[in-house]
């Protein structure tokens, strides 16, 4: 093991959820509506959470609602974590293996896709998970490019990466991708963002938790990904985000439920960037792709934005 985390080792998503912010450039409301982890085991049945309630509307005070104008069905998300439990209540049978895990290959294991650490279950569950969930009718496809500890390394970043730029044309679909990984500023892999946005598929990543300037993290700094900092209740800032000219857009990043990989009706809450960006993730697949799937990345940003 020591051996393959070398140099080109990227940092554990416990620890990359982590750090204060003083700025950032923008603080924008994602509107798609047609009116460190801190964990603690909830009910399914429980009110809209604050995440949701949120995203829906463009001012406060909450209206206690999500009333989104579309649910994604018909548009796929790859999520390129720690994995995913196909079984668990949120996927509805939705989520499914992309048929290539990376980490398998690497580590001479086979687990199909399916998470042992927990962060991917979750980010999937922001994304497209019945109850907590943006695009709540999304398919959710798992690219595991994460450890179970939560590690990887960028080689097994740019091989989910080059995988999700194959094999998306051949199953005719629209389709984003996800990424709520972060390490230091790596050209290859902001390369491989820019040639998914060349093909047509919107890649959205976390800003990253270090609450420092996001411009030189990958894949927060590729120019052409929505990157997506956090923000936490009462439009604050989330503390720990990462800020400035490299951010595109906010979403909610503290205290966001969402599901546990433990079992398949166990829920958490999460704080981090990683959760902000797949809530945008979701949007995209709904408010855009899902009733304009000729949209260009570059159209799909403008629309988020003006729509905020």
């Amino acid at each position: 093991m020591a051996a393959f985390y070398d140099g080109n080792s990227i940092f554990s998503t416990s620890y990359y959820e982590a750090f204060h912010i003083s700025h950032s450039k923008r603080l924008v409301k994602l509107v798609i509506s047609s009116k460190e982890n801190d964990t603690s085991a909830i009910e399914a049945e429980i009110p809209i959470s604050y995440h949701l309630d949120r995203v829906d509307q463009r001012e406060l005070p909450l209206d206690g609602s999500y009333n989104p104008i579309g649910d994604g069905e018909g548009v796929d998300i790859y999520v390129l974590d720690s994995g995913v439990s196909y079984e668990h209540e949120e996927f509805e049978n939705r989520a499914k293996f992309a048929q290539y895990d990376p980490m398998d290959r690497h580590l001479g294991e086979n687990r199909t896709g399916r998470d042992c650490y927990g962060h991917g279950t979750h980010v999937a569950s922001n994304a497209a998970g019945r109850t907590y969930g943006t695009a709540k009718k999304a398919t959710v496809y798992s690219v595991r490019v994460l450890d179970c500890e939560g590690f990887g390394t960028w080689s097994v970043i740019l091989e989910g990466l080059d995988y999700a730029m194959r094999v998306i044309p051949t199953r005719g679909r629209p389709a984003v991708v996800s990424i709520s990984v972060t390490g230091g500023y790596t050209q290859s892999v902001n390369d491989a963002i820019q040639a998914l946005y060349k093909s047509g598929v919107p890649v959205v990543v976390a800003a990253g938790n270090y609450a420092s300037d996001a411009c030189p993290w990958s894949p927060a700094s590729a120019p052409n990904a929505i990157t997506v900092a956090g923000s936490a209740e009462g439009d604050r800032l989330y503390s720990k985000t990462n800020y400035g000219s490299c951010i595109d857009i906010f979403a909610p990043g503290h205290n966001v439920q969402g599901a546990n990989h433990m079992c398949s009706d166990c829920y958490q809450f999460k704080s981090g960037t990683s959760f902000a960006a797949p809530l945008v993730s979701g949007a995209v697949a709904i408010l855009l792709l899902q009733r304009q799937p000729r949209l260009t990345p570059a159209q799909i940003l403008y629309q988020l934005i003006s729509l905020s």
